[in-house]
């Protein structure tokens, strides 16, 4: 679902993969639908989060993504300058 200025989806990323470092000016919040995988954002130390777990990450702010031996099945939703894609850091 998208207009101009939000956009939701899901996020599904294999076991043992790294979605790394990038950044972007939409606001970004993730809802953990699977737990396991590791979250860090900018200069804060890797967290493994929960299913059920809420994530925020501000507009241009630095974060990164990692799953064990679990997919990650996560629901997001952008705000803000959505058309502007990601950028790797």
């Amino acid at each position: 679902m998208r207009n101009d200025k939000m956009t939701f989806g899901m996020l599904l990323i294999g076991p043992g993969r790294h979605y790394p470092p990038h950044s972007h000016p939409a606001r970004e919040i993730y809802l953990t639908v699977t737990g396991g995988a590791e979250w860090r954002r900018e200069d804060e130390a890797r967290r493994i989060r929960p299913a059920g777990d809420f994530i925020h990450h501000t507009p241009h702010q630095t974060h990164e993504t990692r799953t064990m031996d679990q997919p990650l099945l996560a629901l997001y939703a952008w705000q803000g300058e959505i058309a502007t894609a990601a950028s790797l850091s």
